[in-house]
């Protein structure tokens, strides 16, 4: 029998996307870090662009490392050599936080993953800090990337974003109302116009980052949204470390394996 996780709290708690448009995948991870042991524990994890990945737990100390299973056809398979078939089950190392544990603390972080110029196998990650001190339930920051002002109103209220500018909104002291309506406006021929529109519910239970990036003429609009919920229902929340001999003899049949095969 593996460590049970229930021993200790995670180390750290973790949402991910895709900045980059048209991109999900299917990854895992090693819960407890321990991904060079034949029986470490591993966790399916989907990740997309439209919106952040379920909340995922993480008890290890150092490194986080995604890995990625690559599937194939029928037909594929018919044309492989042997050798190819031995490597059909391999988990390549799509991407990797260099995380470091602090003790007594549980770090919560958004991972964005970008595109790595220099290999096109592989994704660099950029850590987004999302502990409630830093962003706390009820609260949105409006994060500009684009290279002119924009304005806002949310309900009655007016906001100004500078190119560049972070701005940190309490949605809940703004308006009694339980819907909040957030428009964004730019300038086009001495016009502004409204380039954005959304509503949010009015609660306590909700958190997140809007993201405002130039996209050729337009406005890109990125949401990182979370509503709150229990610890215990984080994906790999209370995993073994280890994985018993019967798992592990599944996890080394021998090849081909179903596994590897397009549903």
């Amino acid at each position: 029998m593996g460590l049970q996780a229930d021993d200790r709290s995670p180390t750290a708690l973790f949402s991910a996307l895709f900045w980059e448009k048209h991109t999900s995948k299917t990854l895992s991870y090693a819960p407890w870090g321990n991904d060079t042991e034949d029986n470490a524990s591993m966790i399916k994890l989907n990740v997309g662009f439209n919106g952040l990945s379920p909340k995922f737990a993480y008890y290890g100390e150092g490194a986080l490392k995604f890995f990625e299973k690559k599937y194939y056809s029928d037909f594929q398979i018919s044309l492989m050599n042997d050798k190819e078939k031995e490597l059909m089950d391999e988990m390549p190392v799509v991407a990797e936080f260099p995380f470091s544990a602090k003790e007594e603390e549980i770090q919560e972080f958004i991972l964005l993953f970008l595109k790595d110029s220099d290999n096109d196998k592989r994704f660099k990650i950029y850590p987004l800090p999302f502990s409630k001190k830093i962003l706390p339930y009820g609260y949105y920051q409006f994060i500009s990337q684009a290279r002119e002002e924009l304005n806002f109103t949310i309900n009655q209220e007016r906001m100004k974003l500078d190119p560049g500018a972070k701005v940190m909104q309490n949605f809940s002291a703004l308006a009694n109302s339980p819907t909040i309506r957030v428009s964004g406006y730019r300038k086009d021929d001495d016009e502004f116009k409204e380039f954005y529109s959304e509503n949010f519910s009015n609660s306590n239970a909700r958190r997140g980052y809007l993201f405002f990036s130039p996209n050729k003429k337009r406005i890109k609009i990125t949401s990182l949204l979370e509503r709150k919920s229990p610890l215990e229902k984080a994906l790999g929340y209370g995993a073994k470390r280890t994985i018993g001999r019967k798992e592990l003899e599944k996890k080394n049949s021998p090849l081909p394996s179903t596994t590897s095969r397009l549903p």
